[in-house]
């Protein structure tokens, strides 16, 4: 009896020590010849069959353990079933929209559409501004923003912002995932099934391998249970919010979209008119460019000038010295010719 106590007693510590490492390493997986229990199948151990068995607890356990989970599978599959026959009135439809906008007035818009993602209870996920650059020669202003707003105010924000600009394009996109949803839901109440089970046989495990494998099996097995409650939770944002990916554009003039048929004379004096308009406006922007850049073309002419006087005053120093040089070489040859007679006479 005393040695008995006693093996329970090094049992226990073993399988807190397992408990331990299971917690840390809740991510592996079991080896290929454990069946998982999803399929049905519950047999754990072979000690059930000897061992546990002698204690007269094996067998009702596993009988206990199978008959749970087999209706808490059916009770799984009769509600995914329920849903699946019910999905034309409880689709998971995330929407999406896509808006090419313009804008005359920049700073407004984009307060306007801030002050809207607010007053909807949404926010914006991220957003991207460029203000323009003188650096760059560019002017031109725009903004990339994604915006969640709650999925049954998705049409009065995308109207609220067409009221506002000039919408240049527009794409809407749904995508249904009720029947991953409902899939999802189903394994995730499975393994809830299968938890349940192995915390019961658990409680009557008494040999260190069959706690040893139910409590990895158990760690794995809530490993699989977080994992499908986060992929629901995310499901769940992308069908309460919408998402509108914003493209906002300033402009000067906005561009002219089509609404009725015009006559050929119309489109042509509308055409021309706006050629007129477009030079002018790009004259008005060399102008403005040109005065703002004034400094900087001042500064390459004064420095390409310094370049210039440079050259020259190495040139003409250049020049100054071989000239010198030629002078010296030449006096040196008249002083040699001078002399040479004075000589020829004295050998005479």
């Amino acid at each position: 009896m005393k040695k008995r106590v006693w093996k329970k007693k090094a049992g226990l510590v073993l399988v807190i020590g397992t408990l331990c490492l299971n917690l840390v390493a809740c991510g592996s997986y079991m080896k290929e010849d454990m069946a998982p229990a999803v399929e049905g199948n519950y047999h754990y151990s072979s000690s059930y069959d000897s061992g546990a068995m002698e204690e007269g607890w094996a067998e009702e356990s596993y009988d206990m353990v199978t008959e749970n989970t087999m209706d808490s599978d059916s009770v799984a599959s009769d509600s995914a079933g329920g849903t699946r026959s019910d999905v034309t009135t409880n689709r998971k439809l995330i929407r999406t929209v896509s808006m090419d906008v313009e804008t005359e007035d920049f700073d407004t818009m984009i307060g306007n559409v801030e002050d809207k993602v607010e007053a909807l209870g949404g926010y914006i996920e991220n957003a991207y501004t460029y203000n323009g650059s003188a650096y760059y020669n560019s002017d031109r202003r725009y903004a990339e923003m994604t915006v969640r707003v709650p999925d049954k105010d998705l049409e009065n924000f995308v109207d609220q912002v067409s009221g506002f600009s000039n919408v240049v394009s527009k794409t809407t996109s749904t995508q249904d995932i009720t029947l991953e949803y409902v899939d999802t839901e189903g394994l995730r109440d499975m393994y809830l099934a299968e938890e349940t089970s192995l915390l019961a046989l658990l409680e009557k495990a008494e040999t260190v391998e069959d706690i040893t494998y139910l409590t990895s099996r158990l760690s794995e097995v809530r490993y699989n249970i977080e994992n499908l409650e986060s992929r629901l939770l995310k499901y769940d944002d992308l069908v309460e919010y919408a998402t509108i990916h914003l493209y906002i554009e300033e402009v000067e003039v906005y561009t002219p979209v089509e609404t009725e048929e015009k006559t050929f004379g119309e489109e042509i004096k509308e055409g021309f008119e706006a050629s007129v308009l477009d030079i002018w406006n790009s004259m008005v922007r060399f102008v403005k460019n040109l005065i703002i850049n004034l400094p900087y073309f001042i500064r390459f002419f004064v420095i390409i000038g310094l370049i210039i006087l440079a050259i020259k005053v190495i040139i003409v120093i250049i020049k100054k010295a071989i000239k010198k040089k030629k002078a010296k070489k030449a006096a040196k040859q008249n002083v040699k010719q001078e002399t040479a007679p004075e000589t020829t006479q004295e050998v005479k």
